[in-house]
């Protein structure tokens, strides 16, 4: 399975460590280059965003469609 960079969120039972949640986007050599081309601008602004790097979080989730 194809999947996003995913990210952490605290699970009811599991309060002390942050669970990894990943979205499916299809299955693996099924997905469309346009859907991974989508996902690997959203995992460079998300990427930006954790290294609170702003100017490059803008302008990563400004190419993204709304």
């Amino acid at each position: 399975m194809g999947g996003d960079a995913g990210d952490r969120f605290g699970a009811v039972g599991r309060q002390d460590q942050p669970q990894r949640i990943f979205e499916l986007l299809g299955k693996k050599g099924e997905v469309p280059g346009e859907r991974l081309a989508l996902r690997d601008a959203f995992v460079e602004a998300l990427d930006a965003y954790r290294r609170e790097a702003w100017d490059k979080v803008r302008a990563g989730f400004e190419k993204l469609p709304s």
